[in-house]
């Protein structure tokens, strides 16, 4: 299901039930930094640093280590948090044949996450033609993150001063809605 990045915002900070897996693309990095950081406190909640169990891909990423991360019981938390940020593995980045069967793998995989589990895929882009994107459109909640508009600039603007004038008077007032 396609979703909005202020959507599944709004569903993080609230504390409500999301998708077990959670993917984010497109060109702005706002709303992608956001995102990641707003995840681990929505999975954990106040859960001790040390009990978080998350594990991160970034590199040349094999499905059977994801796998493993996925489907394998956590420990102390009884959740855990699999973050992906491997291009090549879903990104629109052409690799071949290796790459196909790699995402029809990792569709597979991601057709059927443990309730334990939340799965967040962070990339630039996805190729929307191929089987993986269809695969996560039925069980995913797709976010893409567009790039801002001029008209859009001016209240993100206005809230990030408005954090750099409380912090500056050390004041902790939410006043970015």
């Amino acid at each position: 299901m396609e979703i909005t990045a202020e959507k599944i915002m709004q569903q993080l900070s609230a504390g409500t039930q999301v998708a077990g897996v959670i993917a984010v693309f497109g060109e702005e990095g706002y709303y992608k930094d956001k995102i990641a950081a707003a995840l681990p406190r929505a999975v954990f909640g106040d859960a001790a640093l040390e009990d978080r169990e998350i594990t991160v891909f970034e590199r040349d990423t094999d499905i059977k280590e994801v796998s493993a991360a996925v489907n394998t019981y956590p420990f102390f938390s009884g959740r855990s948090l699999v973050i992906i940020k491997d291009e090549k593995l879903w990104g629109g980045k052409d690799g071949g044949e290796k790459r196909k069967q790699q995402q029809e793998e990792l569709a597979e995989l991601l057709a059927d996450v443990p309730e334990h589990c939340q799965v967040l895929l962070l990339g630039e882009k996805i190729d929307k033609r191929g089987k993986l994107y269809k695969s996560l459109l039925k069980t995913a909640a797709m976010v893409e993150c567009k790039s801002l508009k001029s008209y859009q600039l001016k209240p993100r603007l206005r809230c990030a001063a408005a954090v750099l004038i409380m912090k500056r008077h050390k004041r902790s007032w939410n006043i970015c809605r």
